[in-house]
C-alpha cells in the first residue's frame, strides 16, 4: 500500500501557478514581440503605410525618409508576401522570407502553450483575450471607416468624396490574438478532462492532422484588398462572411491578418506538451548562476506581451505622423 502511495506521489501532476517566471521563456517571448513590432513598424514606415495613407508624397523631398520608406516596404512585403519582392527589372528573381512570419507567430503561440501548462485559469484568460481581440476588431473597422470618410467637411454621406478614399479597409477577423484566444479556450477545455502530457501530445497530433487536411485539400485563399467586405463573401449584417466556417477550418483567408485557428491549436498543444515534459518542475533549464540583469528590458516585454502588442501599433502611427509633419510633408488633399 505504501509503495502504491509513493508511486502516486511521484507521478502526480505538479501544482501549477501563473506566478512563477522562467527566464528563457520570458526572454524568448519578449524577443519575439520585439521582432513582430519591428515587422509592423516596417509596414507603417513603408510607402504604403502612414506616408501613403495620410500624406502627399510630392509635398516634400527628404532623402532619408524616402530611403526609409523604400527599405521598410521591401522588408515587410518580402516577409509577409508569398511571392516576395522583385529584385530585377524582369521580376524573375525574388526575395522570399515568408518563413520568418510563420516563425514569429509560431514561436509566440508555442511559448504561450508552454505558459499554459503552468496555469490553471486558462479558460478565463482565453475568454478575456477573445474579448480584447473582439474590441480590437471593431476599433479597426471603425477607424477604417472614419479614415475613408474623412474630409474637410467630415461628410459621411454615401456619395461624398474624400482625399482618403485610397486608404485600405482594415479588418482582422481571425488575427493572431483571435487565433490564440481560440486555441487557449480549446486547450483549457481539453486540459480539464485530459491533463496528462501524452494526452496533450495526442491532441496536438489530432489538430496537426485535421488542419493539414483542410489546408492541403481545401485551401483556396480569397483574393482582393479586403475579402470580408466583398458582397459575395459577407453575411447579411456585413460583419462575418457567409461561409465563416471556412475561417475556423483554415480553408480560406479573410481580412488583413489571418492565422488558421486549428493550426494554432496544434502549435499551442505542442507547446503545452513540451512544457509538461521539459518544465515539469517549473524551473529554468539554465544554471542559477546565469546572469539575467542584462536582459531586464526584454524580460519586461516578455511579461507584458499583450500590453506591448496592443500599444506598439498606435505608437508607430503617432510617431511617424509627427515625424513626417516635422519633415515638412503635407496632408493628402
Amino acid at each position: 500500500m505504501k509503495r502504491k502511495k509513493d508511486a502516486a506521489l511521484r507521478y502526480r501532476l505538479p501544482s501549477r501557478s501563473p506566478k512563477s517566471r522562467i527566464f528563457e521563456i520570458d526572454f524568448l517571448r519578449g524577443f519575439d514581440i520585439l521582432l513582430m513590432s519591428a515587422l509592423h513598424f516596417c509596414y507603417a514606415a513603408s510607402s504604403v503605410g502612414v506616408m501613403g495613407i495620410l500624406f502627399d508624397v510630392s509635398s516634400a523631398h527628404n532623402g532619408t525618409i524616402e530611403a526609409m520608406n523604400r527599405f521598410c516596404f521591401n522588408v515587410f512585403f518580402a516577409i509577409v508576401g508569398t511571392t516576395g519582392i522583385p529584385l530585377s527589372a524582369d521580376g524573375q528573381s525574388v526575395f522570399i522570407l515568408f518563413c520568418l512570419e510563420a516563425f514569429f507567430a509560431g514561436l509566440f503561440v508555442f511559448l504561450s502553450g508552454i505558459s499554459c501548462s503552468f496555469a490553471r485559469n486558462n479558460l478565463e484568460r482565453g475568454i478575456q483575450l477573445a474579448l480584447v481581440a473582439e474590441v480590437e476588431t471593431h476599433l479597426l473597422i471603425i477607424l477604417s471607416v472614419c479614415i475613408k470618410n474623412l474630409s474637410h467637411g467630415l461628410s459621411f454621406a454615401p456619395t461624398a468624396t474624400s482625399p482618403y478614399d485610397h486608404a485600405p479597409s482594415i479588418s482582422i477577423i481571425m488575427g493572431i490574438l483571435q487565433a490564440i484566444a481560440f486555441a487557449l479556450i480549446v486547450f483549457a477545455l481539453f486540459d480539464h478532462f485530459f491533463p496528462k502530457y501524452w494526452q496533450t501530445l495526442l491532441g496536438a497530433c489530432f489538430f496537426i492532422a485535421v488542419s493539414g487536411f483542410f489546408l492541403y485539400l481545401f485551401y483556396t485563399p480569397v483574393t482582393g484588398p479586403l475579402a470580408v467586405f466583398r458582397a459575395d463573401n459577407r453575411g447579411s449584417d456585413g460583419s462575418w462572411p457567409r461561409d465563416w466556417w471556412r475561417i475556423l477550418l483554415g480553408s480560406a483567408r479573410y481580412g488583413d491578418d489571418y492565422f488558421p485557428p486549428l493550426l494554432m491549436c496544434s502549435v499551442m498543444f505542442l507547446g503545452a506538451a513540451f512544457g509538461k515534459i521539459i518544465y515539469r518542475k517549473r524551473r529554468s533549464l539554465l544554471p542559477s548562476s546565469f546572469p539575467t540583469k542584462w536582459a531586464k528590458p526584454i524580460l519586461f516585454i516578455g511579461r507584458h506581451t499583450l500590453l506591448i502588442y496592443l500599444v506598439h501599433q498606435p505608437f508607430n502611427y503617432v510617431f511617424l505622423t509627427i515625424l513626417y509633419r516635422l519633415c515638412g510633408y503635407a496632408w493628402v488633399s
